[in-house]
């Protein structure tokens, strides 16, 4: 509970501001937080021994060692899964490292085919009622309001309570979403975006990929896997249903047992 509190702050952040709050368990029991003496109190007993560690303790901004050291684990498990991918699908005869079928897809080319095939807007579409929701209960405009322009819910969140939120990430499906978009990027898509990283735009992707205007030219926006694409995929989307991990017991405590020998 205090973790969900805390969200993406460190730990000297967040007591700074919500030192000697007291914050209800999932069981019903409540804890009252460090407030930002005690806090550093309690670091330097004890931690004095490692500055290291004592210095991160009481840093308001995440140390650059420790983001590198999480891009590294990245990088590492990336490898390995494509190494274990590539042996279920690799064809009799192959023998590079990464087999051919398999493509890896990064961030930016997701959010790319995300965009140019409407799925933002079908996103919107499935979270927008929640957001309704929230208007209808706080009796505000707070969490969105109507725009006739793009005839559409256009939400948003209040600027106190806006930090680290993520309109995507509120709702588990988009773990579907992203994997919608994989399963139709192709090689093509991964070779054209890369040769415009490189400035080197692969005009022999262009006829298979891209959308062409009334004149004839080609836009910018890749073509969707399939007619009614978008539409197909906001509907399948809002046919999943979600499980949520329930913390809270109702009935019963939970008991443990354990063996002990005495002499």
């Amino acid at each position: 509970m205090t973790n969900s509190i805390k969200d993406n702050k460190t730990a000297y952040e967040f007591l700074k501001g919500e030192g000697g709050r007291v914050v209800t368990l999932s069981d019903g029991n409540t804890v009252t937080l460090f407030n930002i003496d005690k806090y550093e109190k309690h670091c330097k007993q004890y931690f004095k021994k490692n500055r290291t560690k004592l210095n991160n303790l009481l840093s308001e901004d995440i140390p650059e060692g420790f983001i590198n050291r999480q891009l590294n684990d990245s990088r590492y498990i990336s490898k390995v899964v494509k190494t274990l991918l590539s042996n279920i699908v690799r064809e009799e005869g192959e023998k590079e490292a990464t087999t051919k079928r398999l493509v890896p897809v990064t961030g930016s080319i997701t959010s790319r085919l995300k965009q140019d095939w409407g799925l933002n807007d079908k996103w919107n579409e499935i979270v927008a009622p929640r957001f309704m929701r929230l208007n209808e209960l706080t009796s505000s405009n707070d969490f969105g309001e109507w725009d006739s322009k793009i005839n559409a819910f256009r939400t948003k969140v209040p600027d106190e309570i806006s930090r680290g939120f993520s309109k995507k990430r509120i709702d588990h499906r988009h773990h579907a979403l992203d994997a919608l978009i994989i399963a139709c990027c192709t090689k093509k898509h991964t070779n054209y975006l890369g040769s415009l990283n490189s400035e080197r735009e692969n005009y022999g992707l262009k006829e298979s990929l891209l959308i062409k205007n009334k004149q004839g030219d080609f836009t910018k926006h890749f073509q969707l896997p399939w007619a009614n694409f978008s539409t197909e995929a906001k509907e399948d989307l809002e046919k999943i249903i979600i499980s949520f991990k329930q913390n809270l017991r109702i009935i019963n405590k939970t008991n443990n047992k354990t063996w002990q020998w005495e002499p």
